[in-house]
């Protein structure tokens, strides 16, 4: 479940990373759509996070219990 955790977390890292360095500007794409699809990416990104932040927590919760 850790493993599973620190994945998610690596892959959040990734798109983040992905996000802010790859230029999503088409031809067609206006610079108010594209403030608004990077706004959006962006609240993908977070939620991303805030599973795998509840994952990581979860299974620390859980090997507490274990021992």
């Amino acid at each position: 479940m850790t493993g599973l955790a620190i994945l998610t977390g690596l892959m959040a890292a990734v798109v983040a990373y992905m996000q802010l360095t790859v230029p999503i500007a088409g031809p067609g794409l206006t610079h108010a759509d594209a403030i608004h699809y990077w706004r959006v990416a962006v609240m993908a990104g977070l939620v991303v996070l805030a599973a795998a932040a509840a994952m990581a927590w979860l299974s620390v919760r859980a090997r507490k219990r274990r021992a």
